[in-house]
């Protein structure tokens, strides 16, 4: 027969891994996804980012919730790259502070608004 062997949980640490766990799922967009909207470069993405994240803050809304800085290995090669997670709302406010001097990502923009006003 098995003896069982009780295993010492701290409640605040599960919970704070729930919660992490909880925001990493809500994170569903990456700077990859504006590259196809017509975004060409990551320093545009960045920078709209950061300008973002000092929108939140001013807000009173916490950033960790709508972004997160990642760290990604390609394995053949062993680089290390670095990209962004975001939420819908972290997404949709960078597409929106985005500069950039394409007209088709400047149709987008508008496109975004004039949904959000006819709803």
């Amino acid at each position: 027969m098995y003896a069982l062997r009780k295993i010492s949980w701290n409640e605040d640490e599960m919970l704070a891994n729930l919660k992490d766990a909880i925001l990493h799922s809500e994170l569903k967009y990456t700077c990859r996804d504006f590259y196809g909207l017509g975004v060409d470069s990551l320093n545009e993405v960045e920078a709209a980012i950061q300008y973002s994240i000092q929108i939140l803050l001013r807000a009173d809304v916490s950033p960790q919730q709508h972004f997160r800085y990642v760290f990604l290995t390609d394995i053949e090669s062993g680089k290390v790259f670095h990209n962004w997670e975001m939420s819908k709302l972290g997404f949709l406010l960078t597409l929106l502070n985005i500069q950039n001097k394409n007209p088709q990502f400047d149709r987008l923009k508008i496109e975004i608004l004039n949904q959000f006003l006819q709803s």
